[in-house]
């Protein structure tokens, strides 16, 4: 259960930190950015399994 909690945090920190340096975009973009493209289909999916789980088909 941690594990699916901390996963998104921990995928959205490292990939800020290595693309902080190479990008010249500013920083706030570049999180709005990430967070958009990384946690919007993180949390998608563990929703979507969450409700695979309780009710057998994809509800979203």
């Amino acid at each position: 259960m941690k594990l699916r909690i901390f996963t998104p945090a921990i995928v959205l920190s490292l990939s800020y930190l290595l693309f902080v340096n190479f990008c010249n975009i500013p920083q706030i973009l570049l999180f709005c950015i990430l967070g958009t493209v990384i946690l919007v289909p993180m949390e998608l999916s563990i929703i979507l399994s969450a409700s695979k789980r309780e009710n057998g088909v994809y509800y979203v």
